[in-house]
């Protein structure tokens, strides 16, 4: 099972076009309000939890880092390589001091999680082209810190009801139909752990199955006006997994799968070109990583499609 060529070039561009400066086409770019209000958040959470949570205050000040320089790429250089003024540091320190946003600091630093994620899966549709890579990343690096999966847009969706918006399918049909196979492939692998589990593990693996089994109802059922509906496969070759025999290699096993299923939709969220489709994919990306077996490790930032 390996991604299509296209895919992998798809992505490559998204992730090195996102390190290009725009060269002044506007001579005073204002930072981005959605950033802008996004890189506020987290240095409002970084200050509040630095003396009662360090590692979660750590987590939101390298994501305040990294938005402040998403929104200085967003706002473009000038010929000679320097930022215009209206971007610069101060200017930027000055509009996410004015950046308005609700936050209640009686929180514990797992609710002001959920809230952050949740209003980065909002605020999808709004982000500046090339974002989502890192939206992305950030969303399951809050998950990972304590945040609860979002229930905003596609984590709401019911497989017997919902679907995505007819329209966007057809602008990310291609995407949708590869995701489909995703899926199918990850239920067999899941399928494949049934065997070697036992106990809560077994539990945990039907859970997972049905899991996955919702968001290929969710594809199907979206697909379908399409006309172009992949099928499964009777089997899938999962030669990079070491096959599960035991209770460790099991959960070893199925820990692989869901971080390259967290990879994966990381990346599809990365390149989606429609906003029920990023909200989608972001909704898929958290809610795999929340199954992680360890809460609070750090997940390594996804830069390309993972191999399957």
């Amino acid at each position: 099972m390996t991604r299509s060529a296209a895919s992998r070039f798809l992505l490559a561009v998204l992730v090195s076009g996102s390190t290009l400066s725009a060269c002044g086409l506007t001579p005073h770019p204002e930072p981005n309000t959605t950033l802008t209000r996004l890189a506020a958040r987290a240095a409002t959470e970084a200050k509040v939890f630095d003396s009662s949570d360090a590692p979660y205050s750590a987590l939101r000040r390298e994501n305040l880092a990294e938005l402040r320089k998403e929104i200085q790429r967003v706002c473009g250089h000038k010929n000679d390589g320097t930022l215009p003024a209206s971007c610069d540091d101060s200017s930027l320190d000055a509009a996410i001091e004015k950046a308005s946003f609700d936050f209640d600091r009686n929180s514990s630093p797992a609710d002001a999680a959920t809230t952050a994620a949740q209003e980065l899966v909002s605020s999808a549709g709004d982000l500046p082209e090339g974002s989502m890579l890192l939206a992305a990343n950030q969303l399951v690096a809050l998950v990972s810190a304590g945040a609860a999966a979002p229930t905003t847009g596609g984590a709401m969706f019911d497989p017997s009801v919902n679907k995505l918006k007819s329209s966007d399918v057809k602008v990310d049909a291609d995407a949708a139909r590869d995701a489909l196979s995703w899926e199918y492939s990850i239920v067999y692998g899941l399928g494949i752990a049934t065997a070697s589990a036992n106990g809560l593990l077994k539990q945990a693996v039907n859970d997972s199955i049905d899991a996955h089994q919702n968001r290929i109802s969710i594809l199907q059922t979206s697909l379908a006006p399409t006309g172009e509906l992949p099928k499964p496969e009777s089997a899938y070759e999962l030669k990079k997994y070491q096959q599960p025999v035991d209770a460790q290699s099991t959960a070893d096993y199925i820990e692989a799968l869901r971080k390259d299923t967290t990879d994966y939709w990381i990346a599809t969220a990365a390149a989606a070109k429609t906003t029920s489709w990023k909200e989608l994919a972001l909704a898929f990306a958290a809610q795999t990583a929340a199954g992680a077996p360890t809460p609070g490790v750090p997940i390594a930032p996804v830069k390309a499609l993972p191999a399957r």
